[in-house]
């Protein structure tokens, strides 16, 4: 008995002395990591991040500089995004019908696969999105809403929230940001009225399906019918037949786009392939912003028309009232409508003369849509998507500055970059961006030249700030003023008068027209 307790010691003492040596080793290899500068796998994207900083000389600003692959994979990304035949701005899209007004019900999953915390739960809310789902997703809704009114000015949204089964309407269908920034804050600190307490219970797609259906049988025909539904949860609780809701869906043509925070789920992807949306899975913070970057573009192509519901309807046009109030100061404080507050700016409703704080949105009084013509403007250019930028090969010599031509452009990229290869390269040799009017080393700096009508060069920085937000190519638009000047100036030379009167109008068309990123974009 005393020699098999004694065994029993001896075991303990190794196992102990045992682990006590594995953490040593675990120890001694993560001090080697750290000696040969190797990261663990979730700080690749942290490693070395110094390298990339640099100093204007002009300016002395910081900025990030990527190296020369790390830019193509930048420029790749942003073609493969742009030529996505469900992208409005797609190559492929142009000439086809665009919903550039929409009606969109933002559905938000916060229920307990969400809100839970624990680490055996199923939900895996430690481990997919950080710092928290909760916090990953309250905050990307309040990006998309931010970016979504941003492109989209004269749309509208409504907030829905799905927890412990049912599905509830936090905001009604309006155009002002604020409004559903608001609401997201106080859903966020926990202070809404709307969220229960608790661990969030489960969630329901068919309620929050009925829902919106139940919304958009409010709005009127001449916008798009569309549900953003951001899904945590594994599974759905329904009270009836889910299928029959969906097929709802179909014939009133709202289309429902899903992103799934968990694995995929059948059902999720039969809703939004059914009724023509998309379906995804975000693998990290980033590639969850970058989806619903994807869901801010209008959309387009049959399956996403304005159609009506009748079968034998081939398109109905309808006559849309709009209301176009101007910015008035008031001598003494008035009481907004919409907000109740005291404003002395604000605009008035030019049907019932009501005092509104802001636009666009529509007049609670008499229901008049008001907008203006700038945020009209701001809608305007998912119709002409600004031209592509194209990597910029020169093979003739060092110095030349020809693009690549027509019958290199079935080349396998493999080839093109082979053939530039043969060519010796002065590092020391710089070129101008078009945009930024940087002077950037040729080794370490990709050119793009764009495919429109100026085929100007510009770098990876500007081809993203032209293509995500100013939309609008600098050089194309020079050339178009310029020769829109020359017509005109032409045309006062022949009638006697000054040419000054336009160049005046001009500026003052651009100023109105663009948003302030592209005024600062094209000053810059």
């Amino acid at each position: 008995m005393s020699s098999d307790l004694t065994q029993t010691r001896k075991e303990k003492v190794a196992d102990r002395t045992g682990g006590a040596q594995g953490d040593i080793e675990d120890r001694s290899l993560a001090a080697q990591r750290r000696d040969h500068g190797e990261n663990y796998a979730w700080e690749r994207r942290y490693e070395r991040s110094w390298d990339v900083i640099e100093v204007s000389e002009a300016s002395g600003k910081i900025f990030r500089r990527d190296s020369l692959d790390q830019q193509r994979n930048r420029h790749r990304e942003l073609k493969r995004l742009l030529a996505d035949p469900t992208s409005a701005r797609s190559v492929c899209g142009i000439g086809r019908s665009l919903g550039l007004i929409r009606f969109l019900v933002f559905a938000l999953d916060l229920s307990a696969a969400v809100r839970s915390r624990s680490r055996s739960s199923l939900s895996s809310a430690y481990l997919d999105l950080k710092p928290s789902r909760w916090v990953a997703l309250l905050s990307g809704a309040q990006y998309f809403v931010r970016e979504f009114f941003n492109e989209n000015a004269v749309s509208q949204l409504a907030l829905v929230i799905l927890q412990e089964g049912i599905a509830t309407q936090v905001t009604e269908m309006s155009g002002s940001a604020r409004l559903h920034l608001d609401a997201l804050n106080a859903l966020r600190k926990g202070t809404s009225k709307f969220l229960r307490k608790g661990d969030g219970g489960q969630a329901s797609l068919q309620n929050c399906l009925e829902l919106g259906h139940r919304i958009h049988a409010t709005l009127p025909r001449f916008g798009t019918r569309e549900m953003l539904i951001i899904y945590g949860a594994l599974s759905t609780c329904d009270p009836n037949d889910i299928h029959q809701t969906i097929q709802g869906c179909v014939l009133t043509n709202i289309q429902v786009s899903i992103i799934g925070l968990g694995a995929e789920v059948f059902i999720l992807r039969a809703t939004a392939e059914r009724t023509g949306g998309t379906y995804r899975v975000p693998v990290q913070n980033d590639h969850f912003r970058q989806l619903l970057r994807q869901q801010v573009r209008p959309p387009q192509g049959p399956g996403r028309s304005t159609r009506t519901s009748q079968p034998d309807s081939q398109g109905v046009v309808m006559r849309m009232v709009m209301g176009f109030p101007p910015r008035l100061a008031r001598e003494r404080l008035a009481i907004t409508i919409d907000t109740r507050r005291a404003h002395r700016l604000g605009f008035e409703c030019p049907q019932c003369r009501q005092w509104l704080s802001e636009v666009p949105g529509n007049c609670i009084l008499c229901g008049l849509t008001l907008t203006s013509a700038l945020h009209l403007a701001r809608s305007y250019h998912h119709i002409f998507p600004a031209s592509l930028f194209e990597e910029y090969h020169e093979f003739s010599s060092p110095s030349s500055s020809s693009p690549i031509s027509s019958d290199d452009t079935s080349e396998d990229l493999a080839r093109v970059r082979h053939r530039a290869d043969q060519f010796p390269r002065d590092d020391t040799l710089s070129w101008q961006c078009s945009g930024c009017l940087r002077d950037l080393p040729i080794s370490n700096n990709l050119r793009l030249q764009c495919s429109g009508v100026c085929k100007k060069l510009f770098c990876i920085e500007c081809d993203q700030l032209v293509h995500e937000r100013t939309h609008i190519c600098p050089g194309c638009l020079a050339v178009l003023v310029g020769r829109r000047k020359e017509l005109f100036s032409q045309k006062f030379v022949q009638n006697g008068e000054s040419g000054d009167r336009f160049e005046r109008s001009e500026v003052q068309v651009a100023s109105g027209m663009f948003p302030s990123a592209k005024a600062e974009f094209l000053s810059s």
